[in-house]
C-alpha cells in the first residue's frame, strides 16, 4: 500500500448506534449517508469545563469530532469514527 493512501490511526470504531440530533453536537457537514459531527464543548468554555467534570465522574472522554452513516436521512444512526482534530 502506497505511504499516502494508508487510513488514518484510531480513526474508526465498531458501529454503535447513537442519536445523530444530540444536542452536545453540532453537525459540520452532512450527505446522504455520512455526518461528520463536532462537540459543542470544543467552541465554549464553560460547556468543557462542566462536561469535563461530567466525564471524569464517569470515566469517559469523548472525542471532539465523529462521524456517523445512515442508511437513510433519517434512519438511525451509526457512530463508525471519532478523533480529537477534524484532519486526522
Amino acid at each position: 500500500m502506497a505511504h499516502h493512501l494508508k487510513p488514518p490511526q484510531h480513526v474508526f470504531i465498531l458501529p454503535t448506534p447513537c442519536d445523530q440530533h444530540n444536542p452536545l453536537f453540532d453537525t459540520v457537514q452532512s450527505t446522504e449517508n455520512f455526518v461528520l459531527q463536532r462537540t459543542k464543548a470544543s467552541k465554549n468554555q464553560f460547556l468543557n469545563s462542566f462536561l469535563g467534570t461530567i466525564q471524569n465522574v464517569f470515566d469517559t472522554k469523548q472525542a471532539a469530532f465523529r462521524i456517523l452513516f445512515r442508511r437513510q436521512v433519517n434512519a438511525q444512526a451509526l457512530m463508525i469514527a471519532e478523533a480529537e482534530t477534524q484532519k486526522n
